[in-house]
């Protein structure tokens, strides 16, 4: 007689097996990507063109793999010691960089570099790199380019060329990031800092710059002032000269008026005499004589023609 729970237990063993087995398989089947990263498939060990953003997703299970890529913006800080190692923020703190000037004169440069991996390119990435690429292809790339283009001034000069430092390698590291599966979005130029004796001889050109800088705006104040005080000088003379040609052509004014007055004074008495000379005639004559007599004969009287002064009888 067979023992019912003796055929029993291997079947629910066998049940609880096969179930298990499915839950695996399914589970292994499905993966999900967080936003921020992607996935990228591989079929026994060659990754795959196809890439999987945020969301579920379903491979082929003990046949596909996928590897999640971060392609969040990477931070780089080359100001202080060699970690070497990204946080969860994608911050990665660098070395600062040793450059040699056109002296050969060592100073360091202190560098943020921000970039961000291209996402469909990540199966070209872990291709070629790797997952620890920014080793491999960002990393000699920056410390070249700083070093390249720092190695272009003399020390003596790089405080007064800072801006153009920053510039030339943000756009040697654009032009190098054209041809890499990475988006460069910044380039900062946070220090550069020089040897002690080179930062004291800066400091000493820049005062004897500062007080030629004064000595020259005291020249300028002297210079101005020189040039009011000219002014006003000439200003006065000028007012003077002026005053008297003033009062000049006043009295040449006065005077011409008076000698025009005397002239036509002496035009019009010559006028008038002229027309009193006309109007004398004898007949005018002896009529003024007669409108003048008294009614007195005169007791002398001149001869005409004799020259002799004849005494009248007053009877």
């Amino acid at each position: 007689m067979s023992n019912p729970d003796f055929n029993f237990k291997p079947r629910s063993s066998l049940a609880v097996l096969i179930v298990v087995l499915i839950l695996g398989i399914g589970y292994s089947s499905v993966y999900v990507i967080q936003s921020g990263t992607v996935g990228v498939l591989s079929r026994f060990g060659k990754y795959s063109d196809t890439v999987s953003t945020a969301g579920l997703h379903f491979k082929i299970p003990l046949i596909e793999a996928v590897s999640t890529m971060d392609v969040k913006m990477q931070t780089v800080n080359y100001a202080g010691h060699d970690q070497g190692v990204r946080d969860n923020d994608g911050i990665i703190q660098k070395e600062v960089l040793d450059v040699l000037d056109a002296q050969n004169m060592a100073y360091n440069i202190e560098l943020t570099v921000r970039y961000t991996p291209n996402g469909q390119k990540m199966p070209l990435i872990l291709t070629e790199y790797g997952r620890n690429y920014f080793e491999k292809a960002i990393n000699p790339v920056v410390r070249d380019i700083a070093r390249n283009v720092g190695g272009q001034y003399r020390v003596e000069t790089i405080a007064d060329k800072r801006e153009a430092i920053q510039h030339e390698i943000k756009g040697e590291l654009a032009k190098a990031f054209k041809g890499l599966p990475f988006i460069l979005n910044d380039a900062n130029l946070r220090k550069i800092d020089l040897p002690p004796a080179i930062r004291a001889k800066i400091q000493d050109v820049q005062i004897a710059k500062q007080e030629e800088q004064k000595l020259k705006i005291d020249v300028r104040k002297a210079e101005q002032s020189k040039l009011v005080i000219q002014t006003q000088a000439q200003a006065a003379k000028s007012k003077q000269i002026i005053a008297a040609e003033a009062d000049a052509q006043q009295q040449r004014l006065r005077a011409d008026a008076k000698a025009y007055a005397v002239k036509v004074k002496s035009i019009a008495q010559a006028s008038a005499n002229a027309r009193l000379a006309k109007s004398l005639t004898q007949l005018l004559v002896k009529q003024n004589q007669i409108d003048k007599w008294d009614g007195k004969v005169p007791t002398v009287q001149a001869g005409e023609g004799t020259g002799l002064l004849l005494q009248m009888d007053k009877k």
